[in-house]
């Protein structure tokens, strides 16, 4: 089974500031022009990093980060690049016109974003989830930026929320693109079985050939 996304792990501030230079069935993202409040129910030590590709045809899809992912070996220079993204679980609190205020959302982060909630983060005791963060996305593609307002600190439980299945997310976005991952290594996997058994069945009808050429009188 393909696993697209890791745990960010222990290292992931660091892994975030080195590259930041340069219903619940889907990834959530912030909207241009409005402000989302939300809470952090996991720091960013629990969050899951993947890379992504996109084209016009598939839309964002995941890379399966193997040698036969389509996205990388596309011949389509937009579709081959991969960027890399961060996926948080928050709680939204308040955006104007949004229809899951209170639910758990898994939410893609850039690596912009996500070093600007780390920056935050370290500056109120090394956590998010302490207090509610408004995120503001001003423009789209390349041209997007984000700013983060953090508000009072606050307590709230956050064992009542329960997590979204990220996973589950991204299998369903690389399906919608290419079919399954799973079925697609196997239909890979049958025809080199079945190109060897031919390449094997040609190796022998040859020998055989030969045997019946060597048999032959010399007249």
């Amino acid at each position: 089974m393909v696993s697209f996304a890791s745990k960010a792990g222990n290292n992931v501030r660091q892994d975030i500031k080195s590259a930041s230079g340069g219903g619940a069935g889907y990834l959530r993202t912030f909207k241009d022009g409005k402000d989302c409040r939300v809470r952090f129910i996991s720091d960013p030590e629990e969050w899951l990093k993947y890379r992504e590709h996109y084209s016009q045809e598939t839309k964002y899809f995941p890379c399966t980060q193997e040698n036969d992912c389509p996205g990388c070996t596309s011949e389509n220079e937009r579709m081959q690049y991969a960027s890399r993204k961060y996926i948080a679980q928050v709680v939204i609190v308040q955006e104007d016109g949004a229809n899951d205020e209170g639910k758990v959302r898994a939410v893609k982060l850039t690596v912009d974003l996500a070093n600007r909630l780390v920056n935050k983060a370290d500056r109120n005791g090394g956590t998010l989830t302490n207090r509610d963060y408004t995120i503001i996305r001003i423009g789209n593609d390349k041209n997007t930026t984000y700013d983060v307002e953090v508000e009072d600190k606050s307590n709230v439980d956050l064992s009542k929320f329960e997590q979204v299945d990220v996973e589950a997310i991204l299998t369903q976005m690389y399906e919608s693109a290419w079919g399954s991952p799973t079925e697609k290594k196997q239909e890979t996997q049958k025809t080199l079985r079945d190109e060897l058994k031919a390449k094997s069945a040609e190796v022998k009808a040859a020998k055989e050939t030969s045997v019946e050429e060597d048999d032959k009188p010399p007249f």
